[in-house]
């Protein structure tokens, strides 16, 4: 597995390659399972994005910004490997990966989830 894996393909493969919009209705029942009402959503096929309750994902291009989100951010990980407009994204651990092609970054300011 030279990549590392599906998991790991992020880091080498990116764009069709590893997401072509296929996670999307896995996040929607990650939604529905926690009683997410919206997501900041940032996909590569946005257009995936209508089966969900969403706005947009504004940029994180420092750690400091995330802070100041207060939602649960979604986002594929095409994005967040050739966007550095969410690097700062890509310095915190996701609270949850979507398949192989999506990241959830819970970022809400209210602890109590």
């Amino acid at each position: 597995m030279l990549a590392g894996g599906p998991s790991g393909g992020r880091h080498y493969l990116v764009d069709s390659n590893l997401d072509w919009g296929q996670d999307v209705k896995n996040l929607k029942k990650y939604m529905d399972d926690r009683h997410i009402p919206e997501v900041c959503l940032f996909l590569l096929w946005m257009a995936a994005g209508r089966i969900l309750r969403n706005r947009p994902l504004p940029s994180v291009p420092e750690i400091e910004y995330a802070g100041g989100l207060d939602c649960v951010a979604a986002i594929s990980v095409t994005n967040l490997a050739t966007r550095r407009s969410f690097g700062g994204l890509d310095q915190i651990e996701p609270d949850a990966r979507i398949g192989y092609s999506i990241y959830v970054y819970d970022l809400r300011r209210n602890t109590a989830r």
